[in-house]
């Protein structure tokens, strides 16, 4: 069975993720922008699959209560015993609630949890950490791990050292993100294998995986129900 509203979601995901492929050499700002839009949309198909999966149980069930049970998740098993799935709904939650934990268990999965969660509710430096060459073209991305202010140049782009390496400012700050839900439980040998994925591994390879790992979430679902 297909699950409508979840594909229409993926859609959109796929979407951001050609545009940003489209734009992957240009401005900070804009990649910056559509890459946070990406993060969102990814994040939100979770609970299109919950949405779907209600209308599956009970095609005739009000949105109104569907988005309540979405909202409250696995809190709904005190509510509305008098709903004539009930049982039905409460069994979903738990097996639903067990793939996805599964799913947000994956180290690739809680790092872009943690990017989402502190592009939506923090003010963010930056998503990418770059290196640039002439006229402020991005030579190469990486997904960052602390977060860097670098030196910009009046006429634009970025002094770079010998190594390629962009110039650090010499009072500016790092922040981990390894310090952020929910990769703040992450072992240390949990710790230096996401680091060195995302030291090695460019940012649009990483976010394809992503959605692949997203596509095999939705599948079970639909293969299942």
């Amino acid at each position: 069975m297909n699950l409508e509203e979840t594909r229409y979601r993926l859609k959109i995901a796929n979407k951001w993720s050609e545009i940003i492929k489209t734009n992957y050499t240009n401005s900070d700002n804009l990649i910056e922008s559509q890459t946070e839009y990406f993060l969102i949309v990814c994040r939100s198909i979770r609970d299109y699959i919950l949405f779907d999966c209600l209308s599956l149980i009970d095609p005739k069930m009000k949105k109104i209560l569907k988005a309540d049970i979405v909202e409250l998740k696995s809190d709904y098993t005190s509510r509305n015993p008098k709903h004539k799935d009930h049982v039905k709904i409460i069994e979903f939650l738990d097996e639903y609630k067990t793939k996805v934990k599964g799913f947000e268990n994956d180290l690739l999965v809680k790092y872009f949890i943690a990017l989402r969660n502190w592009t939506v509710h923090s003010i963010f430096p930056n998503i990418y950490e770059n290196q640039y060459g002439e006229n402020d073209t991005v030579i190469s991305r990486r997904f960052q791990r602390d977060f860097i202010e670098y030196l910009e140049l009046e006429q634009g782009g970025h002094l770079l050292l010998n190594t390629g390496e962009p110039l650090e400012l010499e009072k500016s700050g790092k922040e981990s993100i390894f310090e952020k839900y929910p990769l703040n439980n992450l072992d240390s040998e949990e710790k230096s294998a996401l680091r060195k994925r995302l030291e090695n591994e460019d940012p649009f390879d990483l976010m394809n995986e992503y959605l692949s790992k997203i596509v095999e979430l939705i599948e079970y679902f639909e293969k299942n129900y």
